[in-house]
């Protein structure tokens, strides 16, 4: 009986560590405004153009791990159909992306001060901070912010300097 007890004990505890979700349970934040049916149209910013090739929209959330997620959808260009998902979930002004197969790994945290370094990347730092714009930028002298966040559109710049050179550049958006 003592073990049936604490078995049920043990679920107890497991089931009410895990986040439910409401609505109004998402944390809001205005340099990442994630809400169902927002769209961001972003160019690989390879030929620097205004092109699209890549759209996200936001249709919903879903459950991962004990945290709820903003699901991503991601589009490769207008009218395509191959669909693949990304997450993104705020706690505490910190944005955390969560790609699917992969660990959560933190892309912001928007409480940090001007000339902070990232705790969760080496040699990052906000090199800009206002009312409109925060930006993390890499120390190894480029000109380019490695993300550019502005308030009430979310994220328009994402570049990474890493194995996988990529730039992405917003050339448009939908926000709700």
């Amino acid at each position: 009986m003592i073990k049936y007890l604490m078995a049920v004990f043990v679920a107890l505890l497991l089931f009410q560590s895990c986040e439910s979700a409401t609505e109004s349970y998402f944390e809001k934040n205005e340099f990442m405004p994630l809400k169902v049916g927002n769209k961001w149209y972003w160019n690989h910013w390879i030929k620097d153009t205004t092109s699209v090739d890549e759209i996200w929209e936001v249709v919903g959330w879903q459950k991962v791990n004990c945290h709820y997620y903003f699901k991503v959808a991601r589009y490769n260009g207008p009218g395509d159909t191959t669909i693949s998902y990304l997450y993104f979930r705020i706690d505490n002004n910190t944005l955390f992306r969560k790609w699917p197969g992969r660990d959560e790994t933190i892309l912001a945290d928007f409480s940090l001060n001007l000339n902070e370094e990232a705790y969760w990347s080496e040699d990052l730092f906000v090199t800009k901070k206002d009312e409109s714009t925060i930006v993390f930028q890499k120390t190894i002298g480029l000109d380019l912010p490695q993300l550019e966040f502005k308030k009430g559109i979310g994220l328009t710049r994402d570049e990474n300097f890493g194995v996988f050179h990529y730039r992405h550049k917003l050339v448009g958006y939908e926000i709700k």
